[in-house]
């Protein structure tokens, strides 16, 4: 079958498994300029969503920005296998950690510039600077675990994860969303498998943070 390149507009029109449908038709065609332009508009589409999440972690529209639009142009520019909609928003989602880690690390390592006394408010005279900054090391280390644990993880099991643990769904709205993001599963997503992942990612994140059982 010939391949049919798309215009911007019917590209954003297309639904999600449609869209890494051309991704992939486009890649095995030669056409990797329209594989990247499919995956960036699936990505793009996310982009508010993307941004609330860094918001959690960060706190800054600006740098939260920043992070997204960096993990939008990784994304796009990954080794995307183009099996599914759901590894495309699982490896998303799994840059845009590693990305927020980074963002961290890079503030950690900033040298602040001397300020004196007067230039101070109270809680920065009485240490606040040094308690912010073991905040945020825990909180690359907490990432870093996270990172570690779900590294072993297949796409769709890292799916469960994103929704389950740290969305907050339900574990019925889980096994939904994955079966619709993951269609060719040899079997499909339970409640009950959603609540045996999550519980198994809990247990290794402790094991990998030293916490113990």
């Amino acid at each position: 079958m010939t391949f049919k390149p798309l215009a911007e507009h019917e590209l954003s029109a297309l639904p999600d498994g449609e869209l890494i449908g051309y991704l992939v038709a486009g890649r095995n065609a030669g056409r990797l300029d329209e594989a990247r332009k499919a995956l960036g508009c699936f990505v793009f589409r996310r982009r508010e969503d993307l941004i609330g999440k860094a918001l959690t972690k960060i706190g800054s529209r600006d740098d939260a920005e920043e992070i997204v639009d960096q993990t939008i142009e990784d994304t796009i520019k990954s080794a995307f296998e183009g099996t599914s909609a759901g590894e495309a928003a699982s490896l998303m989602w799994t840059i845009l950690s590693r990305r927020i880690a980074d963002f961290y690390k890079r503030r950690e390592s900033r040298p602040e510039p001397d300020r004196l006394p007067e230039e101070m408010d109270d809680e920065e005279r009485k240490g606040g600077d040094a308690a912010t900054s073991k905040d945020d090391k825990g909180i690359v280390e907490a990432q870093d675990a996270v990172d570690g644990v779900l590294d072993d993880y297949s796409p769709h099991h890292r799916r469960v994860v994103e929704l389950k643990c740290f969305d907050r769904y339900s574990s019925k709205e889980t096994a939904a969303r994955v079966n619709e993001e993951f269609p060719n599963l040899d079997t499909a997503m339970t409640d009950s498998n959603v609540d045996q992942i999550a519980s198994r990612f809990r247990t290794a994140l402790r094991e990998e943070l030293g916490e113990g059982g």
